[in-house]
């Protein structure tokens, strides 16, 4: 299957903007950029806001991290230490 024309993807731009409006168009251009963008193989972690919240109250009481977690990990913030 070839390429759309430029005349086609002029038609699909003005049913995308009639349909969308401009901000669904923009949406869809940064999805798309941020898509391109991702390094091959990264998958988003879904976290519920609730573990969150619980785990910034649990830093702000000073509660230990897990193990593999800060010191020792190999992360930036063992970098930064040395």
């Amino acid at each position: 299957m070839s390429a759309p024309t430029p005349s086609e993807r002029l038609r699909q731009a003005r049913r995308l903007l009639a349909a969308e409006g401009a901000r669904g168009i923009a949406a869809r251009i940064l999805r798309r950029a941020l898509e391109a963008a991702e390094p091959p193989g990264y998958a988003r972690v879904p976290v519920a806001r609730a573990d969150l919240d619980r785990a910034s109250e649990l830093a702000a009481a000073g509660a230990p991290l897990a193990a593999g977690l800060g010191r020792g990990c190999g992360c930036s913030a063992d970098r930064a230490r040395v």
